[in-house]
């Protein structure tokens, strides 16, 4: 195994040689000619330094407020100072000794009294331009084995006691230039203890696959916090990217089968966007607040896993875009979306459990007659179907019937008799003779809607017409029993629907329940 030192401060590409006495300067030098097994070590930044007296942080807020703190002795724009949820928020304006100003909303509870810290920075210079490369990685690990990177190391005691927070600082001081970590077609690599501040893009993986990256902090840069593109079978786990201004905590381009875990994204313009084909990608327990949009999907489908999301402040909590089957597990938690918790326009998609406390829980941007659908099994002990122009919720019994029974509620006179609200109601084996009997209880709040049970043609041979089956509800508000009856000459699996159309109301509903099945 080859061991070699970087330091941005103290290091030179030209003069080192990779020892902690005499270590390269970036690790760019460091880590050309390394393979699997071998290691680069980077310099610890400074340690934090506490600020005199206390401060106080306001949620959704940008202003900071001291009580006997020292800001313009202690700090300059451009330092990262350490907030009550744990996290380092940049100051852009000292106001006066006990008055300063945030990049961003601060996302988190608001609070007063709190000993804060100035963040120790190792600061890399002006870049030149918004995609000059700060530090590179420039070879990788193997399959068997990763090509280590790590910050936080003491170069004296060759101990790791720290962190390595590298930071760009421009001239014109809202130029955040540079990319602060580029791999190019690398593999295998495993990145620590190394965090990016001020740039254009926090850390940038271009098509690399297979690396691993562990708690890196990726805040206030101008585009990305971290950024993949045509890049699969990533592992990151417990990012931080806040406050990037323009952008996005973690971007997927084109980049699939990446696994996140535990990120916290706030802040930003998009807390985490999967874009452009970005498929079977896994994240579990983010956090995304203050975005204008929380979660992003768009055209990104197939198995996007999200588990135990929280999107708080946002614009929107969750935004799908034309993209499909992508599943929620745990409990989607939203509070205090200004627009919705939810924007769906696409195919399918579900959601296992949600917790939206938002009075504008879903905006359904489906296009008429695309038959869009979002599942959501379980909000507050009902399961919800939004469609365009359509609601479908289970309830317990109203109409007269027992347990649980589906209300339809058609919204729109494009949901009528030719495109009515549809929902499979069961799904059952048949013998091959013998006559099938179906009845469902329908109840209509007013004769400005219409039901049905349907059994679709071509599912089995049977005897009857060579049509769908349908029976149609009774034209008046009482709960109705409806039967649809066939005899099969196959056996086979039978599926029977509800049906509810808009006739001359779209505040109607068809109420239906206690659905019975028999053949003789």
């Amino acid at each position: 195994m080859t061991i070699k030192y970087c330091s941005w401060a103290t290091g030179s590409d030209t003069t080192g040689n990779g020892s902690k006495t005499l270590p390269y300067k970036t690790i760019d030098k460091a880590s050309t000619g390394l393979t699997g097994g071998d290691e680069v070590r980077v310099e610890k930044s400074p340690d934090p330094t506490a600020l005199t007296g206390t401060v106080g942080f306001i949620l959704n807020s940008t202003t900071v407020t001291g009580s006997g703190t020292l800001f313009t002795t202690e700090l300059v724009i451009g330092d990262f100072i350490l907030a009550p949820d744990g996290q380092y928020y940049e100051v852009i304006t000292l106001v006066s000794n006990t008055s300063a100003t945030l990049l961003k909303k601060y996302p988190s509870a608001t609070i007063s009294g709190y000993s804060s810290k100035k963040l120790g920075v190792t600061d890399t210079g002006a870049a030149a331009s918004s995609t000059t490369n700060i530090q590179i990685v420039s070879s990788s690990g193997t399959s068997s084995a990763f090509l280590y990177i790590s910050g936080g190391w003491n170069l004296s005691t060759e101990m790791q006691t720290g962190q390595t927070y590298f930071r760009q600082m421009h001239g014109t001081f809202n130029n955040r230039y540079g990319y602060g970590l580029y791999l190019s077609f690398k593999g295998y690599t495993n990145i620590s203890r190394l965090h990016f501040l001020r740039y254009n893009y926090g850390i940038y993986y271009n098509a690399s696959n297979n690396n691993t990256c562990t708690s890196p902090t990726c805040n206030s840069n101008s585009s990305y916090g971290i950024y993949y593109a045509s890049s699969n079978n990533n592992t990151c786990t417990s990012p931080t990217c806040n406050s990037n201004s323009y952008g996005t905590g973690i971007y997927h381009n084109a980049s699939s089968n990446n696994t996140c875990t535990s990120p916290t994204c706030n802040s930003n313009n998009y807390g985490i966007y999967y874009y452009a084909s970005s498929n079977n990608n896994t994240c579990t327990s983010p956090t995304c607040n203050s975005n204008s949009c929380g979660i992003y999907y768009y055209s990104s489908s197939n198995n996007n896993t999200c588990t135990s999301p929280t999107c708080n402040s946002n614009s929107y909590g969750i935004y799908l875009a034309g993209s499909s089957n992508n599943f929620f597990y745990g409990t989607l938690s939203t509070m205090d979306n200004s627009n919705a918790a939810i924007y769906s326009n696409s195919f399918y998609n579900y959601i296992n459990k949600a917790s939206l406390a938002e009075s504008t829980k879903v905006v359904s941007g489906f296009t008429n007659y695309n038959g869009g659908y979002l599942y959501i099994n379980d909000m507050n002990g009902q399961s919800y179907i939004y469609t365009d122009n359509g609601i479908i919720v289970t309830q317990n019994a109203t109409a007269g019937g027992t347990g649980r029974e589906w209300k339809f509620s058609p919204t729109n006179p494009i949901r009528n008799s030719v495109y009515p609200l549809c929902l499979p109601m069961a799904r059952f084996a048949v013998a091959s003779s013998g006559q099938v009997t179906i009845t469902a209880y329908f109840k209509k709040s007013g004769t400005g809607v219409a039901g049905a049970l349907r059994c679709r043609y071509g599912q089995i041979a049977w005897s009857d017409a060579a049509q769908d089956i349908v029976s149609n509800c009774p034209d008046d508000t009482s709960r109705n029993p409806v039967t649809l009856q066939f005899t099969p000459t196959e056996a086979g699996v039978v599926e029977v629907e509800a049906l509810a159309w808009y006739v001359s109301s779209t505040t109607n509903t068809v109420i239906v329940d206690d659905i019975t099945i028999s053949q003789s």
